[in-house]
């Protein structure tokens, strides 16, 4: 009798989920389910796997983040690997490629989908996959190139309302939608959350290294925001190096976990100079609503500024919400 094969589901929507479960098992799989990406990435490492299908976004580690993890672990023995993304995700239909997928599909899934999940092959090496798995110099290159080619290079609607150097939006589009998500959130009752984050080191290494160099970590840290952000989430640059990443019906709780997902993968990150690799350091802050001691916008915003002045006061790299006993008030 033939040996089952394993495949690892993590995420996906809950009926989505399901289906792609019993379709596989209906075709001889052994399917282990993972609620987030370190726990998929821990069930291959454990078990191995013969299929990968993932979230592109996910908790803990990103499902792109997974793709190149598990390419790591199941070397040389090539696995398939299937990421699925919301309708319209051009960065990261091309980011799901740098980082190795053999299958992009997006939501939702069809039929005809998941016969494609059951005939996933490992897609051959092109000449822009060869190199792209894992840290490369050609891949972030070919990253850096999806936010500068994305949706605001070429529609002029988006290009209005961005910052032209990151592709996230700018200041202005984000004070005008901040103020739009707490009106909705003090009208309605719902949770609201705001990330400050602040890259402490971008001054430092504009002056030693170079702007140029300098602005290659402010594109690593916006291409995080726009992997780990979800549709209704709003991700801007409102400063030199700073920027905010606006969460709808988000609670305290869960802006915790959406910032220490983005640190995670900000402080992991390094850009090149010369021989050297250089670490980004960054103080994150979290504001949420609701809160009795805030009644304005402004205060929103003050709270997520002073947790991350608190942050870096306390030596930077680091997360300090507002609320926290640490936060100077």
């Amino acid at each position: 009798m033939a040996e089952s094969k394993r495949a690892v589901v993590a995420r996906l929507e809950g009926e989505a989920r399901g289906a792609v479960r019993r379709f596989l098992e209906a075709r001889g799989y052994l399917v282990a389910e993972a609620q987030d990406g370190l726990d998929a990435l821990n069930l291959v490492r454990q078990g191995g796997a013969d299929l990968i299908v993932a979230d592109g976004i996910l908790p803990k580690l990103s499902g792109f983040e997974l793709c190149r993890e598990a390419r790591t672990l199941v070397a040389p023995r090539p696995v398939p690997i299937v990421l699925v993304l919301e309708t319209g995700d051009n960065y990261g239909r091309g980011r799901a490629r740098a980082e190795g997928a053999d299958l992009i599909l997006c939501e939702p899934l069809l039929e005809d989908d998941l016969e494609e999940i059951a005939q996933a092959r490992v897609a051959p090496q092109d000449q822009a996959q060869s190199v792209l798995t894992g840290r490369s110099a050609t891949r972030d290159r070919f990253l850096k190139e999806l936010l500068r080619t994305g949706p605001a290079a070429s529609d002029p609607i988006v290009s209005k309302i961005s910052d032209p150097l990151t592709g996230l939006h700018h200041k202005a589009y984000m004070t005008l939608k901040l103020e739009e998500e707490f009106k909705k959130a003090r009208r309605y009752d719902h949770p609201l959350a705001i990330l400050l984050v602040d890259v402490e080191n971008y001054a430092e290494v504009s002056r030693s290294c170079g702007k140029p160099v300098a602005q290659e970590i402010l594109l690593e840290v916006a291409g995080i925001f726009l992997c780990e952000s979800r549709d209704v989430d709003s991700a801007g640059r409102v400063d030199d190096a700073r920027f905010l990443l606006l969460l709808p019906h988000t609670t305290l709780e869960g802006a915790r976990s959406m910032a220490d997902r983005v640190f995670q993968q900000v402080c992991s990150r390094t850009v090149s100079f010369g021989q050297e690799e250089i670490s980004i350091r960054a103080s994150v802050g979290i504001a949420a609503l609701p809160s009795e001691d805030v009644a304005t916008v402004e205060d929103f915003v003050e709270r997520a500024l002073r947790a991350m002045r608190t942050a870096s006061n306390l030596g930077g790299n680091r997360i300090c919400a507002w609320g926290d006993g640490a936060v100077v008030k």
